[in-house]
């Protein structure tokens, strides 16, 4: 992958997600093993957009937003169904955010990280 590449040579290159933003140094230190302070997600202020016929549940005003709230239990919701049922698929920005690794799924150590931010 192009991006991975670049994380090698050492380019400071952003990440923006519509729920969240991951820098690519946050990344590389994943991915090389390192633990980082992360940064807070846009979603806890800001709230993200519905993208999934399951986060339209959440949506409660049904203005196409998820509201920090809503978002917050969706990801709440979604952090048990990942150690219950295995339900690791990333389909969404919200997500994507958290799959730091980024293979296409939530791993346990990602899970804890989605855990963290619903407890704060």
């Amino acid at each position: 992958m192009v991006f991975e590449k670049w994380m090698a040579v050492g380019f400071s290159v952003v990440l923006i997600f519509v729920c969240g933003s991951i820098f690519a140094e946050e990344k590389a230190a994943v991915t090389a093993g390192v633990e980082v302070k992360r940064s807070e997600p846009d979603w806890k202020t800001k709230g993200c957009v519905v993208e999934t016929k399951a986060q339209m549940v959440y949506d409660l005003n049904g203005n196409g937003w998820l509201e920090p709230d809503e978002a917050k239990k969706y990801l709440n919701d979604r952090y048990h169904k990942i150690f219950n049922y295995a339900d690791t698929g990333v389909d969404s920005d919200l997500l994507r955010a958290y799959d730091t690794n980024a293979n296409g799924a939530i791993d346990p150590r990602e899970a804890q990280a989605i855990r963290e931010d619903c407890q704060n």
